[in-house]
């Protein structure tokens, strides 16, 4: 988070035991830590009275202050139940939001909101279900079954509804939001894929395993696939000077006249600033972009990833600021 903050998502364990025939459970419920100083000191904030326990944490990517933990919860030590935690101030008050939907002896596992529709949040559960929601978690609707557990979603920072989900039974991608995917699990000794890593320099994702850790090519950049069916209306060309301290040039040009946003994000996939979002005639353009974010203060060094859209593309290369 902003400022140095910092969350860790769990439970703190307090001497539980299970009795399967009984149904007697004795465990915490789902907490949150929070530090204010990088980790020296923590903080606990219980979610719920209820048992359970928490599994994953999304963070807002336009406001930071809008969190959502994700995990499960055992109302009166009975069989577990989805649980969705939401807070609207850094973390230090929640609500519980969680859907009325999946089966029971079910948890969330991973819990994701898009970088390009902040509104729209996916997430996983135990027994392999995805679901979405278009209004910030107000509606869901389940829209794929892995049928093996789901333990992680990544969402491409870079290219539009490219979604990469983590299971028990190996790697899967989506091209359209999660509607339809495809396993790519080739190269792996076992798989179950724990957790997911992205490299944004080299378009790298690393996949943390019970059999080690892999890594393969996304092919992130948009710009690079096949374009043979249909001439590119847009070409992108890589900013000038890159790396830039004061300012960068990016020029750009259209075949026809086009509407066109060009904007800047932080390798979060975090919105910077636009520059662009307008009707443009066709021809050579360029924009130049000052280094500072939408409330003209400066940005932070490091890379940035320009993206420009059109109702038919959207392009991206990568820049780097050094102050």
């Amino acid at each position: 988070m902003d400022d140095g903050y910092a969350l860790i998502f769990g439970s703190l364990y307090q001497a539980g035991s299970w009795n399967h025939d009984g149904n007697i459970y004795t465990s915490s419920v789902p907490a949150v830590f929070r530090s204010k100083d990088n980790g020296l000191t923590w903080q606990r904030d219980a979610l719920s009275t209820e048992p359970g326990c928490i599994y994953s944490l999304a963070v807002h990517p336009e406001n930071h202050d809008v969190l959502y933990a994700g995990g499960n919860t055992r109302p009166n030590n009975q069989d577990s139940q989805i649980a969705l935690f939401r807070s609207t101030n850094g973390g230090v008050k929640w609500e519980d939001i969680g859907p009325s939907i999946g089966s029971l002896w079910n948890s969330i596992q991973a819990v994701i909101i898009d970088p390009f529709e902040p509104d729209r949040m996916i997430f996983g559960t135990e027994r392999g279900e995805i679901y979405s929601s278009d209004n910030g978690g107000e509606d869901w609707i389940e829209c794929h079954d892995f049928f093996d557990p789901v333990h992680c979603i990544f969402a491409d920072p870079v290219l539009e509804d490219v979604l990469y989900i983590g299971t028990d039974n190996g790697m899967f991608f989506s091209e359209n939001g999660g509607q339809d995917f495809e396993e790519i699990s080739d190269g792996l000794i076992t798989k179950q894929v724990n957790c997911i890593a992205y490299d944004d320099v080299e378009g790298v994702l690393y996949l943390g395993t019970d059999s080690g850790v892999y890594r393969c090519q996304t092919g992130t950049d948009v710009d690079e696939r096949d374009e043979s069916v249909e001439p590119a209306d847009v070409t992108l060309y890589q900013n000038y000077p890159n790396p830039f301290n004061a300012f960068t040039e990016i020029q750009y040009r259209l075949e026809r006249n086009r509407a066109v946003n060009i904007s800047i994000f932080d390798v979060t996939g975090r919105r910077i600033r636009t520059l662009v979002d307008d009707d443009q005639t066709a021809g050579m353009k360029k924009v130049v972009w000052n280094g500072k974010d939408a409330l003209g203060l400066d940005a932070s060094s490091g890379i940035y990833i320009i993206k420009i859209k059109t109702d038919q593309r959207l392009l991206t290369k990568k820049m780097i600021l050094q102050r």
